[in-house]
């Protein structure tokens, strides 16, 4: 699904991030990791189905996109949740899920994950 950069700035609905959630079978500790918030936070919204901020929203686009193209490439959303979340050699060792709360980990999460959709392995 696009989100566009206006949805962006005035905040991603809850109920979207909600879906995506559910859809992904993402608990809230790793759906509040993955928006840069503390749990507490990510219980308040849920609870009073708050909008996500600017820079919540901008990370939730990011994931969103990242976890699109795992699903595409690994043909199911629950292969690609596996792949998510074990540690990658292409990423230092490192976990895909636990880095997509910066830009940098996106970023080196997407190109680990383009480089396997045209089979050049790390």
């Amino acid at each position: 699904m696009a989100i566009t950069i206006e949805q962006i700035r005035h905040g991603i609905a809850w109920k979207m991030v909600d879906r995506f959630q559910k859809g992904y079978e993402l608990k809230d500790k790793s759906m509040a990791r993955l928006l840069g918030i503390s749990d507490s936070t990510f219980a308040r919204h849920r609870r009073n189905e708050i909008s996500l901020g600017l820079v919540e929203s901008d990370r939730f686009c990011r994931a969103m996109a990242i976890f699109e193209l795992a699903t595409r490439i690994f043909e199911t959303k629950e292969r690609a949740m596996r792949w998510l979340q074990r540690l990658q050699p292409g990423l230092a060792e490192k976990i895909p899920l636990e880095i997509l709360d910066t830009e940098p980990g996106s970023r080196a999460v997407q190109r680990l994950l383009t480089q396997i959709e045209h089979g050049v392995l790390p």
